[in-house]
């Protein structure tokens, strides 16, 4: 089953799923019912009609005046939950997420994408994840109870010229360029992420199931014609 774009009301607040949540977060419950009656949406995976994957997304321009340093105003995607079947945290599942974080932060010219975690050792995972697609720990994020969640930022506009720390640009400058000609009613199934100009930007997040890993990507070698 590919992903799904649900409503919270939709979904089963009392799924053992959101346990770990809560015992991480005492108010997720209240959070979760505020969401639940502005109408937000989530992405859900579910097997064998069990939740195993959640995804909540949200774009922000406001200061974020919690954190330490505090960071300026700007268009953020937050990335508000995220959490992936314990089983399968470091499987395509948990890329299949990042992707949809790209996704959404392309579509919305977004400059940062940010998320908060406790740096617990369960999370550690999760958190060499994010910085391997360029997050980096740039704040902090305290709470009355003396714990602070790590702050984790990517920005958009910055690219250094590493593949994986860039995702999901590719440097263009410097590389050998070719044309190849596509059927157009094979282009989006064979380059999901490239938008037609008859297409639209949201288009792009749609969830397709070939579309969804981002290291699936097929080599090809290109012999001169001429």
């Amino acid at each position: 089953m590919d992903l799904q774009l649900e409503r919270f009301s939709d979904i089963n607040l009392k799924d053992s799923f959101f346990d770990s949540l809560r015992s991480s977060y005492p108010e997720f419950d209240e959070w979760y019912h505020k969401k639940e009656a502005a109408g937000a949406t989530a992405y859900t995976y579910y097997i064998n009609r069990e939740l195993k994957d959640f995804l909540y997304l949200k774009i922000e321009e406001e200061e974020l005046s919690d954190m330490v340093p505090v960071q300026p105003a700007r268009k953020r995607l937050k990335v508000g939950t995220f959490k992936v079947d314990n089983d399968n945290r470091h499987t395509t599942r948990g890329e299949r997420f990042m992707k949809k974080i790209m996704d959404l932060a392309i579509a919305e010219d977004v400059e940062e994408v940010y998320v908060t975690m406790f740096p617990t050792d369960e999370l550690q995972g999760l958190i060499r994840m994010f910085e391997k697609f360029g997050f980096l720990h740039e704040a902090d994020k305290p709470h009355e109870d003396g714990n602070s969640e790590y702050v984790l930022i990517k920005n958009m506009r910055n690219h250094i010229g590493d593949l994986k720390l860039d995702y999901p640009f590719v440097r263009k400058a410097g590389f050998n360029k070719y044309v190849l000609s596509i059927v157009p009613e094979y282009h989006t199934q064979l380059f999901p992420d490239s938008i037609l100009k008859n297409e639209q930007k949201y288009d792009l997040i749609q969830d397709v199931s070939e579309t969804n890993s981002i290291y699936k990507i097929p080599q090809f070698g290109i012999r001169n014609s001429a």
